[in-house]
């Protein structure tokens, strides 16, 4: 009988130890996967947060830059339209000049006076008139 008992003290001797070792080594592990688990979880937040604020950053740029496209059209729209409406005066103004100074309302049929100095005077304005449309559409 003192061997069965000695032999029981042997093996609690042994399996306690081992047992509270296995098992402490068992949590640890459990306890590392929930760390490792939750540190991957914050990392794909953080991601997450970061690749959100960059296309935010994105659109918000994108929207500067589609604001400032727009401005720049509008002022040149009107730029263009201005001198388009300019150019155009202009030239309304060089044929109706040409046709009273070359139809039978100048003053050199009416008079019958010899008007070539002012003909060429007019005409000298007429083609710095079209030189400066010209201009206008380069």
């Amino acid at each position: 009988m003192l061997v069965t008992i000695i032999a029981v003290i042997v093996a609690l001797a042994i399996a306690v130890p081992l047992s509270v070792f296995l098992t402490n080594s068992r949590r640890n592990d459990a306890d590392r996967k929930k760390v490792q688990s939750a540190g991957d979880e914050a990392r794909a937040i953080i991601d997450k947060a970061i690749s959100d604020a960059e296309n935010k950053k994105r659109e918000a740029l994108l929207e500067a830059k589609e604001m400032i496209w727009k401005r720049r059209f509008a002022t040149e729209g009107q730029r263009f339209r201005a001198t388009r409406e300019d150019f155009s005066r202009r030239k309304r103004r060089s044929t109706r000049s040409r046709t009273d100074w070359n139809g039978r309302n100048s003053p050199c049929h009416q008079g019958k006076i010899h008007c070539a100095r002012s003909r060429k005077k007019l005409r000298s304005l007429v083609n710095s008139v079209h030189r400066n449309s010209n201009e206008f559409q380069a």
